[in-house]
């Protein structure tokens, strides 16, 4: 099973202040375990998705600034057969922050 950690191009200020790639330690850590691992750009035009069995949305850090970009990339893996962790309906409601009004709403009636 080949698997994709998905995201974001490393830019400095989306990194101040983080001690630790996170992203790098888990990859080694899955890797070792024996797993196929490969890490990938979530905008990269020259990933070949559908090569991915399965696309773990770790840190697309940046998509906020591409949101309409982000969601059709979601909706192509979706098309492709890629299985994506979280369900891309959730990553879809969470991307758009109103949902926080939804939370709210619910807990403060």
């Amino acid at each position: 099973m080949k698997i994709t950690i998905v995201g974001y191009k490393k830019e400095e200020r989306l990194s101040q202040g983080v001690a630790n790639d996170e992203d790098t330690e888990l990859i080694s850590f899955l890797i070792n375990k024996g797993l196929d691992i490969v890490p990938t750009i979530w905008n990269d035009k020259n990933v070949d998705w559908s090569s991915f069995d399965v696309a773990v949305i770790k840190s697309p850090w940046d998509y906020y600034n591409h949101l309409n970009e982000f969601l059709n990339w979601l909706g192509s893996l979706e098309k492709q057969g890629v299985k994506v962790l979280n369900p891309v309906e959730v990553i879809k409601w969470n991307s758009d922050k109103h949902y926080l009004k939804d939370i709210a709403d619910k807990v403060f009636r």
